[in-house]
């Protein structure tokens, strides 16, 4: 499913919780229901005409709160939220139309390459990417996603399509069990 054309400054926001069921800190943490904080990224990769990273550099194709500054500031990460409590945990600003021509797609992930954590089925739930609009905060489209677990570290929960006068979102549904974003980058090539 495809959005109407997006133009402008937006911001897209990811979300997720923990599974209810999964407890950390022992019997004591358990019984006081605490629930287990999942430190997953959000990450927008730029991807040129043939589907391919713009570039082999990662600073140069991928958005993170490792690189949160790209194209003259028209592309940030706002932080990483290391818990998630199905909010808008993580925020990247977008000014679309200051994005560069090269770029024709751009890919947004959540991940869980810095889980330490042996992850079991549904580990990661209630996974969500929206885009809203700055100044309005009205919510322009929206991506209810996969759970994340240990077998898939990496999920791709939307993209952008440069369209003739703006910009198209198109929902995601792919995962994949990558080693860290530079091996996950092989699957856009």
């Amino acid at each position: 499913m495809k959005t109407d054309v997006i133009s402008g400054k937006i911001e897209v926001r990811f979300g997720w919780e923990s599974f209810p069921r999964q407890y950390s800190g022992g019997l004591l943490a358990g019984l006081m229901n605490k629930p287990m904080e999942i430190d997953c990224d959000a990450s927008a990769v730029f991807l040129n005409r043939d589907k391919r990273p713009v570039s082999k550099e990662m600073t140069e194709s991928v958005l993170n709160y490792q690189n949160s500054r790209m194209f003259d500031e028209a592309a940030l990460h706002l932080g990483d939220n290391t818990k998630g409590e199905l909010a808008d945990d993580e925020v990247l600003v977008l000014d679309l139309d200051r994005i560069p021509g090269e770029v024709e797609t751009i890919a947004f992930t959540l991940d869980l390459f810095k889980e330490k954590k042996r992850l079991e089925s549904g580990t990661v739930q209630n996974t969500f990417v929206r885009i809203v609009i700055p100044d309005s905060g009205d919510e322009v489209c929206r991506s209810d996603f996969c759970s994340l677990n240990s077998g898939m570290k990496l999920a791709v929960c939307g993209f952008l399509h440069r369209a003739e006068k703006g910009w198209t979102f198109e929902a995601g549904q792919d995962s994949y069990n990558a080693n860290d974003m530079k091996d996950a980058l092989e699957h856009f090539s």
